[in-house]
This record gives structure tokens, C-alpha cells and sequence, in this order.
């Protein structure tokens, strides 16, 4: 089996190392071969290299311990880590970029220079605006069933918000008038004409009649039910069955709808600012390129 000596020319290594034309990149590729004779590319950064060739008198390559040894005198003794390709290659990108945008800034007239600098101006706000990018808060009632917690938390409270229009007559025919008797008369009093009472509550829910397990005879009577003052402040729940529905944390909280809503429209509110920005800068780089 034929036998290679990883030995490394050093007057190749210092001509890499040493180049000064303009453009050069920030890694070096040395191409080596092994002792085992298999082809090898050491990657090791330029400003190191440069220091390790200038006392320098022999390189070769520890395939043992993969390092590049360069070797000189007591003040050169330098042992280099072949770098990964990975890493290096997202570093060579990033120069690549620098050195073509700096090819183009110096062929560039100062009108288009300034366009330039105004058009870095209008990335930072666009990635401003793009983080405040937030969705609209949407009432629960208009959401699609999929978007929501089943049919059930939908349903309940588009049969809540329907009878709003029951609830506010009945505060104002029945519970108005029966408070309004208790607090003139006294508990102890006959009480409220009930059966005017029950009339017009009956008119307004769109019945012929209460029913007598409506009623608060019946109501007030039954273990653990409310007292007379709790039924009369309640007729929504004993007269007319709304139950008022269980609002879910994530899809029917009242108050964080409210929050989400201001929220939102304090956003709104930056963007807008942060959009006239950008139209103004635009403005301004299109005043400057008609220059030219």
C-alpha cells in the first residue's frame, strides 16, 4: 500500500496567506493529502494564517489530532483547527454580500447612494410593521362553528343577546313596579298586584300566561330557591327560562374581547404612524432618483 507524507509546501501556504489583492475572503482553503492518501480541505481563518506563516519554516498536517502544524522557531509554534464548513460557509455568505454591496456603493452616484441609504430607512420600518402585524378581534357570534368551541357556546349566546330586548322591558314592567311597591308599602304588605304583574310580563314574553311553577309562590317556597326580593330582580331566569350562558376563557370572554379591541386599535394606531413613514420616504427617494 503506497504511503503519503502529509507535508504541506510552506512557500504555497505563506503565498495564500500573504495575498494582497483586494477582495480577499476572510477563510482559506489549504488542500492537503493525507497520510492514508485521501484528498482534504483544511479551513483555517486568513488573519490567523498570516500570523502563524510569518516565522514559519515547515507545515504539515497531524492527521491524528486534526490539526495543521506550522513550525518555526521558539516564537512560532502555531496549531490550527481545520474550521467547519457549515459555520464557515453562513460567515462567506454574509462577506459576499458586504463585498457586492460595496461594488455597487462605489459605482453608485450620490442621488443613488442616497436612495440606497433611504432604502435601508424603509426596511427597518417595514420590519417595524411587520411585527405589529395582529389579527382583528371578531365578535364570537361571527366566527365560523369550526373556530369556536362547538355549536352549544355559540348558540347560547346568540339566544342570550336575542332576548336583550325581553330582559330591559321586563326591568322596567315588572321588576321596576314590584321594587317600587315593596319599598313603599313595606314587606309586610300585601305586596305587588301579581296578576297585573304577571299579565304584562306574560305580553311581553309572548305567552298567553305564566305558568303556576313560574310563579312566586311556587319559586320562593322551594329548598334552597331564592327569596321573593332575588325573584322579582330575576325574572330573565324565572319567568321567561334565559339562562344567562357560560362564556368560555379563550372564545366568549366579554372583557378580554374589550382589552383585545383596544389593544388592537392601539396597534392600528402605530402602524398608521409607521406607514406615513414609509410614504414619506418614499416620496423623498423618488424626489431624489428624478434628479439624475
Amino acid at each position: 500500500m503506497r504511503q503519503f507524507e502529509s507535508n504541506i509546501h510552506i512557500d504555497r501556504v505563506r503565498a495564500m496567506a500573504e495575498d494582497k489583492r483586494p477582495g480577499r475572503a476572510p477563510f482559506i482553503g489549504i488542500p492537503i493529502i493525507t497520510e492514508a492518501g485521501d484528498r482534504k480541505c483544511v479551513i483555517v481563518p486568513r488573519k490567523i494564517l498570516q500570523a502563524a506563516v510569518t516565522f514559519a519554516v515547515s507545515a504539515r498536517w497531524d492527521d491524528v489530532n486534526q490539526r495543521l502544524i506550522l513550525n518555526g522557531d521558539k516564537r512560532s509554534c502555531y496549531s490550527l483547527i481545520s474550521q467547519d464548513a457549515y459555520r464557515v460557509r453562513g460567515e462567506l455568505e454574509k462577506w459576499a454580500r458586504s463585498q457586492r454591496k460595496r461594488s455597487v456603493s462605489k459605482s453608485a452616484t450620490p442621488a443613488q447612494r442616497k436612495a440606497a441609504k433611504i432604502d435601508q430607512d424603509i426596511a427597518k420600518f417595514q420590519k417595524q410593521l411587520y411585527k405589529l402585524r395582529t389579527k382583528r378581534p371578531v365578535n364570537p357570534l361571527c366566527h365560523a362553528p369550526r373556530e369556536v368551541e362547538g355549536d352549544y357556546l355559540r348558540n347560547s349566546e346568540l339566544s342570550w343577546h336575542q332576548g336583550k330586548a325581553v330582559r330591559v322591558q321586563l326591568s322596567h314592567k315588572f321588576t321596576a313596579p314590584a321594587l317600587k311597591t315593596i319599598r313603599h308599602i313595606g314587606i309586610r304588605s300585601a305586596g305587588p298586584m301579581w296578576k297585573d304583574l304577571y299579565a304584562e310580563a306574560a305580553r311581553i314574553i309572548g305567552i298567553d300566561a305564566i305558568s303556576d311553577r313560574d310563579k312566586h309562590p311556587r319559586i320562593t317556597k322551594l329548598a334552597n330557591g331564592p327569596s321573593r326580593h332575588d325573584y322579582i330582580l330575576s325574572p330573565e331566569k324565572y319567568l321567561a327560562r334565559q339562562q344567562k350562558p357560560w362564556r368560555s376563557k379563550t372564545a366568549f370572554d366579554v372583557e378580554e374581547m374589550r382589552t383585545a379591541r383596544l389593544r388592537y386599535l392601539e396597534l392600528m394606531s402605530q402602524c398608521r404612524a409607521i406607514q406615513a413613514q414609509i410614504d414619506n420616504l418614499v416620496k423623498v427617494k423618488r424626489e431624489a432618483l428624478a434628479c439624475l
